[in-house]
């Protein structure tokens, strides 16, 4: 029987915690969380950017078209994660439902750009094996290229399923608190809910 009682405690806690939240407070976490998400991505394009560079100038032969790919490709992801730190604004009367749908439609996104994120993989794979045949022009592109794809498609493949995991368990504690909260109230149309 404590047993029972403890493991019952114990699930009330994170409802207890999320239910003093209001939406406005669970949308002002889902901005501050975006915003240091794109400051990640940004120090990883910069660096990216900077070692490629310096790659590029050292190296030759398919290093070089490795250095060189990760830069170009962090020159968009740069620009990518400028724009999702700024663009990224509270909303102004948030509501259950606008937040919950704004915490739904991220998760769709990162889903969307985490299969994204395999077909780099997939595509890195397929470079570094054609590289392998030498009738190809430039079998050093195809491997540096590759390679990058594959590095780069790891990374963002990590950083978005984990952006993915840490937006949807908000989300769901969010509603599971705002369930518990709800009443329902008898009236001369039916049953009313209310938040």
């Amino acid at each position: 029987m404590m047993r029972r009682l403890f493991l019952f405690f114990f699930q009330l806690i994170p409802i207890l915690f999320y239910a003093q939240y209001t939406p406005s407070e669970v949308d002002f976490w889902r901005v501050k969380t975006t915003r240091q998400n794109m400051l990640i991505l940004g120090g990883w394009a910069l660096g990216n950017i900077g070692v490629g560079i310096a790659g590029m100038n050292a190296t030759t032969g398919n290093a070089y078209y490795f250095h060189q790919m990760n830069m170009a490709w962090n020159v968009v992801n740069f620009g990518i994660a400028t724009a999702g730190y700024f663009f990224t604004k509270p909303q102004t009367s948030a509501t259950n439902t606008s937040v919950a749908n704004a915490l739904i439609d991220l998760e769709n996104t990162l889903m969307l750009n985490t299969g994204l994120d395999l077909a780099y993989i997939t595509a890195g794979l397929a470079l570094v094996e054609l590289s392998k045949n030498s009738a190809y022009i430039s079998p050093e592109r195809f491997r540096g290229f590759g390679t990058s794809l594959i590095l780069q498609g790891a990374f963002l493949g990590v950083f978005d399923l984990y952006q993915y995991i840490v937006f949807h368990k908000k989300r769901k504690v969010f509603l599971e608190s705002r369930f518990s909260l709800l009443q329902f109230e008898p009236s001369i149309n039916g049953l009313v809910i209310r938040f």
